[in-house]
């Protein structure tokens, strides 16, 4: 069984440094992680700095709404077809950071629930995926995004790992350890784009849902055949993250 992988963005301002960590399943510890959202304010106007201090104060200090968990790749960012290797490839799909900052502000928990199942095959490493989510935190402060609840990500797609999608150990560590409490199948939500993320979402008892950025339109597709037909009847499809977020309440 693979190694599981999380990081906790615990509440605070892209302005200070937090306390993260990294956890390993396998081999419990700990170390610093500093600097996880990055300091957004090194390139901007006075103008952009007061609207950016504005928008800090007014933003929740409790999201009390139903969990809302993502896959990154082909729904928050663009899916080059590759693992992410580099930072600069981390590229952030049109609306979706604008739909996380509105999830946020409707008072829904977010996590990022994540397969990176090139890492076991060693294509890519826990550094790298370190590196982009650092990039990813820093853009998210950029756009207003001021915390999300949560990293997770397992380091294969083997079959037998139990953190790797479509079966739900991310889910339930995530419900375990870091939401409180909180669970999915109290009006939780999972988006995805593809197959294995709609199914983990039924195993754990969200609503799945599916873009069609990414690999969504072939997944669109596949829904259509008989085999699929349970999966379809409980999926709810939006051209992309940004329309999800529009629609929720």
């Amino acid at each position: 069984m693979s190694r599981f992988k999380h990081i906790i963005d615990s509440p605070s301002t892209p302005y200070q440094n937090n306390n993260n960590t990294f956890s390993y399943q396998s081999t419990p510890q700990s170390t610093p992680y500093a600097n996880l959202q990055g300091n957004p304010q090194n390139n901007m106007s006075p103008e952009q700095q007061q609207a950016l201090a504005q928008a800090q104060a007014n933003w929740p200090k409790v999201f009390n709404k139903a969990v809302i968990g993502l896959e990154y790749d082909g729904v928050i960012n663009v899916d080059i077809g590759k693992p992410i290797t580099s930072p600069d490839e981390w590229v952030p799909i049109p609306g979706s950071l604008e739909a996380i900052r509105t999830m946020r502000l409707k008072g829904y928990k977010v996590i990022i629930l994540s397969d990176q199942g090139r890492i076991k095959k060693g294509l890519q490493s826990h550094e790298q995926v370190t590196a982009m989510h650092q990039k990813a935190m820093e853009m998210f402060g950029q756009a207003g995004i001021f915390n999300i609840d949560g990293f997770l990500y397992a380091e294969s797609d083997m079959r037998d790992d139990i953190y790797a999608k479509p079966n739900i150990g991310m889910f339930e560590k995530a419900e375990n350890e870091i939401l409180n409490g909180a669970r999915f199948k109290n009006g939780g939500f999972y988006v995805g784009h593809q197959m294995k993320d709609l199914k983990a979402a039924i195993r754990a008892g969200a609503t799945p849902i599916l873009v069609r950025t990414g690999q969504g339109e072939e997944t669109e597709k596949a829904l259509q055949k008989f085999s699929a037909e349970k999966v379809r009847k409980r999926t709810k499809v939006f051209d992309s993250l940004l329309q999800f977020a529009q629609a929720l309440k």
